[in-house]
């Protein structure tokens, strides 16, 4: 309408048509450009819209159920793997296996930033996709333990494959030759060949054993809270797995990190079957090492239950007839006030945000202080919070009485140096 009111004022000014033509084309072609820019800008707009509200959606996904949740169908693939393969015994017991030949087959894989050989040790190391600097770590030494570390690591290279998964953390995997005479110390060798800088950012080490997988057992763990907690998560998932929840045969690890000793310990029943025995052990096992490791490196928040190790002191002290009431009543107020510690820091926890990194960061690396404090190592990173070692020294009510002094004192330094700071 406004076209035709020009031409016709414009006719009324007496000018050509041509030039009538032209001055419309023109205001034609304006309006077109303007139109054409607004809406540009508003499909900029709703792009970036878009891009914004699909990076929190993805965000938010990913941090559900503590960064599980998300990823659970994954692991579920992994474990369902490992469960349905047709293994035979040579596979798994790796019985002609040299660790050069490992070291070989792991190479064509392709699945490791690092892969090192040393000394009877082979380290291979996946760099984490959102705290690189930090490691989980899965060791073994024997063969049908080190066969576990294997398919492990070739199910997380075909999910690689598929999905493109990185772990949030580093995951390191060290296999080494066995020390007849200690397994601690082959244990302390492999940790001697980390870098420095990725052993003081160790988050968790997983280390495998197995007294023979031939015939039933159960599964032991010991080792520090956090670790051990989410372990004994693992194996009240599994339900046909017989394990214990009170450890007081297998002592923790000589080693100065947050750490999880699995092993499974032979009973006097033995199978008929010794081979199918074996397989179904080892497929059980392979099953707790998967989900062990997944969680600690994938959950985004650590956790401390408190009550693990209330259980245990309590259950220790139970036992314990000819020590002074005295000093098991003050070890109990201690506990005491640990657990109530740890309940609060359960609520500062679960209170925070995942999506604030530094909040994450800073709760993470206080809960990864408090485990090696509860640890209480001496000067030869033996624990002195360790209840094994009182049930080994059952005999001597004097090893016993100065043990839990030792234990006493420990606890007062770690209320002295974290729950005044926290619980206030």
């Amino acid at each position: 309408m406004q076209r035709v009111l020009s031409y016709q004022t414009a006719r009324g000014f007496e000018e050509t048509s041509e030039f009538i033509t032209k001055r419309m084309c023109i205001s034609f072609l304006f309006s077109i450009g303007f139109l054409c820019l607004v809406c540009g800008f508003c499909l900029g707009r709703f792009a970036a819209d878009t891009a914004s509200n699909t990076r929190v959606e993805q965000e938010r996904l990913e941090h559900t159920g503590n960064g599980l949740e998300n990823v659970e169908y994954m692991r579920q693939i992994i474990i369902e793997k490992l469960q349905n393969n047709n293994y035979s015994i040579d596979q798994l017991s790796y019985k002609n296996g040299s660790l050069k030949s490992i070291k070989e087959m792991l190479s064509s894989l392709e699945y490791f930033d690092k892969l090192t050989f040393q000394m009877g040790c082979i380290i291979g190391t996946v760099t984490g996709r959102r705290e690189p600097d930090k490691f989980v770590v899965l060791h073994a030494t024997e063969s049908p333990t080190m066969s576990i570390v294997i398919e492990i690591i070739k199910e997380l290279n075909n999910l690689n494959i598929q999905y493109k998964w990185i772990p949030r953390r580093s995951l390191t995997f060290i296999m080494c030759e066995k020390h007849h005479d200690n397994n601690d110390s082959s244990i302390n060798n492999c940790i001697d060949y980390v870098p420095t800088y990725s052993r003081k950012n160790i988050v968790a080490f997983v280390s495998l054993e197995a007294e023979s997988l031939y015939s039933d057992g159960k599964y032991l763990t010991s080792g520090s809270d956090m670790v051990t907690s989410v372990v004994l998560e693992t194996m009240k998932e599994h339900k046909n797995i017989e394990h214990d929840i009170f450890n007081n045969k297998i002592c923790r690890l000589n080693i100065d990190v947050p750490h999880a000793r699995i092993k499974y310990t032979k009973l006097a029943i033995v199978s008929d079957d010794h081979d199918d025995m074996f397989i179904v052990n080892w497929k059980n096992f392979a099953g707790i090492a998967t989900t062990s490791i997944w969680k600690l490196s994938q959950i985004t928040l650590f956790h401390w239950y408190p009550q693990n190790i209330k259980d245990t002191i309590d259950h220790t002290l139970t036992d314990l007839h000819d020590v002074p009431s005295t000093l098991k009543k003050n070890i109990e107020d201690k506990i005491k006030i640990i657990t109530k510690f740890g309940n609060n820091l359960k609520d500062k926890t679960n209170s925070i945000t995942p999506f604030k990194p530094l909040d994450v960061r800073m709760m993470n690396d206080l809960i990864l202080n408090l485990d090696i404090n509860l640890l209480c190592l001496d000067e030869n990173l033996k624990s002195k919070t360790d209840v094994t070692i009182i049930y080994e020294s059952f005999t001597n009510k004097n090893n016993i009485n100065k043990y839990l002094e030792e234990m006493l004192n420990c606890y007062n330094k770690i209320i002295n140096n974290f729950t005044i700071n926290i619980i206030t």
